[in-house]
């Protein structure tokens, strides 16, 4: 094919820059999605070896070449650069999906130059499907078996009130106390949570159920210094916030702990999983907007519109439907006084909380004093060096290796405190 230059310097795309053509078109698309297609381009733009106005070029110049041709010596010819990119993509090791994805952005790239590309003629590799256990399809049992295998109260706390509430995690540890002080000290059942997700920008209410608040009350119990705007979850023995980062590898940890949880490639009981059991076990009995909307996801004008509830009807409607993301008790078990459970669970975990706790805090004044006492190391290091004398340096090993030793104490005790 005439032009075509197969390069084997596709993977950096960083030096690569799309021309004004391909850039008008980008700036058609929403930024997300012209994200997307820029890499998408700009790896086509790699393979043909010519700017995506010269390929445009090229296609009208056999558009108009086909009208006088015999019909035997016709060509499609950005056809034929697909199937050509089609063979290079896989001889480069990208999988079918991404195959599909570069031929989706080159015909919708064409599309908007009025120059149809039809699959019809060509051989588009089939949809890789996805493993049907990406998540798991979580039942309340289960739940409370993965909760009961988290090692510490604030992780208990974060598996039930994303259950409990459809938040993603990052939501969730966006939270701080102030959002939540008030329903909380004033005992309100369900609690709700106002927010505005930043991924969509939507204004949304969910709840807290009385699972997640028994487990809260737990984990809070402990913190000290708790104020408005302190983090509702935060690293343990640490006033910090919590990162996504060690929620996740806890959820691995704890998920690896159960027969019947398989984390060899991946974790299916990661937070998001959470989330979408919050969906699977209200569907077909809340209204689907209203899950869509307790979920904080995108709904028309129109939806959220009808969907103006007053918070008092809200919070019972969530209480209707409480029980089906229950593992425990529900709002409506405890103000019957059916319940309790929370009393229970206290006196189970308070002892052992105050003690790990403790251990935490212990822990923090310990890594302060190591680094105080590795400093003055450092210090009698420079001093030896200066001297330069053999019994200098033979003291010079000894202090350097008592800093390995203290490094990797410091480690230690940092990796627990995450």
């Amino acid at each position: 094919m005439r032009g075509i230059k197969v390069t084997k310097q596709f993977a950096d795309l960083k030096g690569v820059v799309l021309d004004e053509v391909a850039e008008r078109y980008l700036a058609s698309k929403k930024p997300s999605t012209a994200a997307s297609y820029r890499v998408l381009l700009k790896r086509f733009r790699v393979f043909y070896g010519r700017d995506l106005s010269e390929f445009l070029e090229e296609v009208e110049e056999w558009r108009e070449k086909n009208k006088t041709l015999p019909i035997t010596e016709r060509r499609r010819y950005a056809e034929d650069v697909a199937r050509d990119l089609i063979a290079w993509l896989k001889e480069k090791g990208y999988s079918n999906n991404a195959i599909r994805g570069s031929l989706t952005a080159l015909q919708n790239f064409l599309k908007y130059y009025e120059i149809p590309l039809t699959y019809s003629f060509i051989d588009v590799p089939p949809p890789t499907s996805k493993k049907s256990n990406g998540k798991l399809r979580w039942k309340r049992e289960q739940i409370k078996e993965f909760v009961d295998s988290a090692e510490y109260p604030r992780d208990k706390a974060v598996i039930v009130c994303l259950f409990q509430s459809g938040l993603s995690l990052g939501d969730l540890l966006n939270l701080d106390y102030g959002d939540i002080r008030i329903e909380l000290e004033g005992e309100v059942l369900p609690l709700m949570i106002c927010l505005n997700r930043g991924k969509t920008d939507e204004e949304f209410k969910t709840f807290f159920g009385a699972d997640s608040i028994n487990y809260l009350k737990l984990y809070l119990g402990s913190r000290r210094d708790l104020g408005a705007g302190s983090p509702l979850f935060a690293k343990l023995g640490s006033s910090r916030r919590a990162t996504d980062g060690a929620i996740q590898n806890n959820f691995r940890k704890y998920a690896d702990k159960i027969s019947w949880i398989d984390v060899a490639d991946y974790n299916p009981a990661r937070p998001h999983s959470l989330r979408a059991a919050f969906r699977s076990r209200l569907t077909g009995k809340m209204d689907p907007d209203l899950i869509e909307f307790m979920m904080g996801h995108a709904l028309g004008p129109v939806k959220r519109a009808y969907l103006n509830i007053p918070d008092d009807e809200l919070r019972e409607l969530y209480a209707q439907f409480e029980h089906e993301l229950s593992i425990e008790t529900t709002s409506k078990n405890l103000e019957a006084g059916i319940d309790g459970k929370t009393s229970k669970v206290e006196e189970k975990y308070r002892k052992k909380i105050e003690d790990l706790e403790t251990t935490l805090q212990t822990q923090a004044t310990q890594i302060s004093q190591i680094a105080e006492l590795n400093s003055r190391l450092d210090r009698e290091m420079r001093e030896l060096k200066a001297k330069n004398t053999e019994k200098d340096a033979e003291m010079m090993r000894e202090v350097v290796a008592l800093k390995e030793q203290l490094r990797g104490i410091i480690s230690r005790l940092e990796r627990v405190q995450e």
